[in-house]
């Protein structure tokens, strides 16, 4: 039996890594396989992990290994965001430990963009200016006007069928980083927002449908004009605070604007409103047909009792699509490719200035590779795909 290789880690480094997390001693008993008690005992100082425990430590809390080596905690991070799920809820304590983790990497991708390009500011375009006094319309409009873009769309073609695809390469090109969240459940999370002077985040949660998403840019969109950086679950709830409510009517009135929206809604409307009629508009502003059921009861279009009734069907629709597997939800689409895969995640405009970074001379190729956490054969396809569209 081989002795023991101890790692000579700081008790307080270990004490803050589990601190910063949303972790539990249970969970972290379960996840590093490492009793309650010797945990405790590595962050009180009385013994020391192995170097392999602490290895596994290190990677639960997402930290660096040499880290734990540190004289001193690092300072405490002031939070980037407000949680909007919990204003009138008790369903979230915090967040879980897969969403922590998400969050962390998209931040960490944006730093380590910001960090590589010392004039990372002639690549983002900076937000429309809005003033409290601005109607929602005028607030809409000024978002058009920096997207450059009108609806109603023709047709679907007019956004290659993906309207949550065009919509963000439009928020990409114009130094917006848009991520997407992964192996989170909608029920916790559908959108973040975080806001900085040049290269602002927003993720949208990839479990959901697409033209759900769609709407989830435009809602965070909104939130970053108000500089309300947040996490929001997007569900229309009447219980939601103000700026959850702002931000959806912002979100509705730059996608689905009132007059265009009427005037399409008066020529199809003939009394009988069903979920074909629902989707032929929603096709016309790539967005879902919950978006125009709730657009049709706001403008009072629709009675409540239709509403509800059509409302009940479409979540049921959407149950359903939700308790799918991943596989059959992806049927007759193929195995997607790892290019495919990895820019669905990260979005195109994170590996888009680490490749100028390195091509200015300001990374290494190993140290681009790193960043990005891509192989060295794979980078050739994501250039081709994020610099020559």
């Amino acid at each position: 039996m081989g002795t023991k290789k101890i790692a000579y880690i700081n008790p307080k480094i270990l004490t803050w890594a589990r601190n910063d997390s949303p972790l539990l001693f249970e969970e972290i008993s379960l996840k590093s396989g490492c009793s309650i008690e010797d945990i405790k005992s590595w962050e009180s100082g009385e013994s020391y992990p192995s170097i392999t425990e602490a290895k596994k430590l290190a990677k639960i809390y997402d930290i660096p290994f040499a880290s734990l080596f540190l004289t001193n905690p690092p300072s405490k991070k002031k939070q980037l965001y407000a949680d909007r799920r919990t204003v009138y809820k008790s369903d979230y304590d915090g967040i879980s430990y897969e969403l922590w983790l998400e969050i962390r990497r998209i931040i960490t991708n944006r730093e380590i963009a910001v960090e590589s390009l010392p004039d990372i500011i002639s690549y983002y375009k900076p937000l429309p200016a809005i003033e409290e006094t601005d109607s929602i319309e005028e607030v809409a409009r000024s978002i058009r006007t920096y997207f450059n873009f009108s609806v109603p769309f023709k047709n679907k073609s007019a956004y290659k069928s993906n309207s949550f695809n065009y919509f963000r390469n439009l928020f990409e090109n114009n130094g917006i980083m848009v991520a997407q969240i992964t192996d989170v459940p909608v029920s916790e999370i559908k959108g973040l927002s975080i806001y900085f002077d040049e290269i602002p985040i927003i993720a949208a949660n990839n479990k959901d449908w697409d033209r759900s998403k769609t709407f989830t840019l435009f809602h965070e969109m909104a939130h970053l004009l108000r500089r309300s950086s947040s996490i929001c679950l997007v569900d229309f709830d009447e219980r939601n605070d103000e700026e959850e409510k702002i931000c959806d009517k912002i979100a509705a009135e730059t996608l689905l604007p009132k007059n265009s929206f009427l005037e399409l809604v008066n020529y199809e409307n003939d009394g009988n409103w069903n979920r074909r009629r629902l989707e032929s508009i929603a096709d016309k502003f790539g967005v879902s047909s919950v978006v125009v059921l709730r657009r049709l009861f706001e403008l009072e279009k629709i009675d409540l009792f239709s509403y509800r009734k059509l409302y009940k069907e479409l979540e049921i629709e959407f149950i359903s699509f939700m308790n799918k597997s991943d596989s059959d939800k992806k049927k007759n689409t193929g195995f997607p490719s790892f290019k495919t895969i990895y820019l669905s995640q990260q979005g195109a405009l994170f590996p888009r200035l680490l490749l100028i970074a390195y091509s200015n001379g300001n990374l290494s190729y190993g140290e681009m590779c790193r960043s990005l956490n891509i192989k060295t054969d794979q980078i050739g396809k994501i250039e081709q795909a994020v610099m020559f569209k």
